[in-house]
């Protein structure tokens, strides 16, 4: 395990291939660190407890953890979780919680033991046991201020074993949604987004200009992007600047635009959807 300081704190990491650790060596930097700043815009209960689902080694968390922000952290990685418990083991303020997320106790595979890929597969013959955000958040007497999801096509299945929790204290959502990795999943954009519908939820894209309106029955031109999430009950306490939904001639170039541009895997996706 190595380690590289950030406002003179440590983060701690494995060495390994992928784009978090790549920008954390060479620009000392937090990868995904702003989706923080995105999502801390919509709490409204500053002494409740941020859910980060699918933590990874921190870094969406590292800044909030250290300015005495109330945190769960939860990963289904054993070496994630090794780093997370080493990086902020003088963080009173911080819990961190090894499970797989899904919408029940069960036997499944899950594909990494480190790294910011890993998913769940139900199995009945797997090795590994699934749990649900309600299950491990009704251990813990704090509220829920945000839920971050980040898992990687899991979304879906982690939401549905958090109902009781989104019930209760309708949190705003950071759900990062990747086609390539529901795809694996046999779902797709809309699966998510119906789901939102149906617990309450609005849902839009957050850009520079303000919050792009979403239609769930248009393909989603975007193969992985974050989407902020907010309770329709809640919707009154915000100031919100909603743009306009995309039209479908937008929709169709975005298409165009964003699958040239695409690796192989995004664009398994874009012909999925087509």
């Amino acid at each position: 395990m190595d380690k590289v300081i950030i406002n003179n704190k440590p983060i701690y990491y494995y060495q390994s291939n992928d784009p978090v650790i790549d920008y954390l060596i060479k620009r000392k930097g937090l990868f995904g660190s702003n989706n923080f700043e995105v999502l801390n815009t919509f709490i409204k209960d500053t002494e409740g407890s941020i859910i980060d689902c699918g933590a990874h080694i921190g870094t969406f968390a590292f800044i909030p953890a250290h300015n005495n922000v109330n945190m769960v952290l939860i990963d289904g990685a054993v070496r994630n979780i090794q780093c997370l418990r080493e990086t902020f083991r003088d963080n009173p303020n911080v819990i961190v919680q090894e499970a797989i997320l899904l919408d029940d106790i069960k036997s499944c595979t899950f594909s990494s033991t480190y790294g910011p890929f890993g998913y769940a597969q139900e199995d009945s013959e797997g090795l590994d046991k699934s749990n649900t955000l309600d299950n491990i958040l009704s251990e813990y007497d704090k509220p829920v201020a945000a839920i971050k999801y980040d898992i990687e096509g899991n979304e879906i299945s982690a939401i549905q074993g958090s109902l009781k929790t989104l019930d209760r204290y309708k949190p705003p959502l950071l759900i990062e949604v990747n086609g390539h990795c529901l795809r694996l999943q046999h779902k797709k954009p809309y699966d998510l987004f119906n789901l939102l519908d149906s617990i309450g939820y609005t849902y839009y894209l957050p850009t520079g200009q303000g919050l792009l309106g979403i239609d769930k029955n248009m393909k989603f031109p975007f193969c992985v992007t974050d989407i902020i999430c907010i309770h329709k009950q809640n919707i009154s306490e915000y100031n919100l600047n909603i743009i306009s939904n995309l039209t479908p001639d937008q929709i169709e170039q975005l298409l165009k635009d964003n699958y040239q541009t695409s690796n192989e895997e995004c664009k398994k996706y874009f012909d999925y959807i087509s």
